[in-house]
């Protein structure tokens, strides 16, 4: 079980949990404004951040503000979390306009000048561009070739080939060719490599 340790901080109560692990009980915190120092060694060695949480009286009030030196996976995969999956975006199909959302997306393929978004329901056509597409939708899409954007939450698996390209089997079974220049960072956001 994880031991507690209670200190002042700027007027503030502190908690650092110590020991903790994924299958350690939750305590439930009151009487906020608290810093809440977690170490998640369980998921990142390095990982370690400061959340404040302060009680307001509306849902017009709350919000989220995130301070990072950087954005990270974890920053990405932290806001698309809070966001609730509210990225979304046009695509047609058969003259008729759908909006969907960015985490039914299993990936997004330029071909002679036109965008197709793949899904479990099908192929799409897009207006976008992939460069839009890649900035728009952030967090766990990347490029995997100069024509192609993957959600990395759909692979199922990778294995890779003498030529030094990867072959990524998505969730729906469709195997998806990660190309060399982009193998390094797909691997690294994998957790891989």
């Amino acid at each position: 079980m994880a031991e507690w340790q209670t200190q002042q901080t700027q007027n503030l109560p502190t908690i650092n949990r110590v020991g903790s692990s994924p299958t350690s009980p939750t305590k439930v915190l009151k009487n906020p404004p608290l810093v809440v120092s977690i170490n998640g060694g369980f998921l990142y060695q390095e990982f370690l951040m400061q959340v404040f949480i302060e009680k307001v009286d509306s849902k017009e009030e709350e919000q989220a503000v995130i301070k990072a030196v950087e954005i990270t996976d974890e920053i990405s995969g932290a806001v698309e979390l809070l966001e609730g999956d509210s990225k979304s975006f046009a695509v047609s199909k058969d003259g008729k306009v759908y909006i969907i959302k960015a985490s039914v997306v299993y990936y997004i393929e330029s071909i002679d000048k036109k965008t197709f978004v793949y899904t479990k329901q099908g192929c799409y056509d897009c207006k976008y561009r992939l460069y839009e597409l890649e900035v728009m939708l952030g967090g766990y899409f990347m490029r995997c070739s100069k024509s192609m954007i993957i959600n990395l939450k759909k692979i199922k698996n990778v294995k890779s080939q003498i030529s030094g390209r990867v072959d990524a089997t998505m969730l729906n079974d469709e195997i998806v060719v990660i190309s060399r220049g982009y193998v390094k960072e797909v691997k690294r956001r994998l957790g891989i490599g």
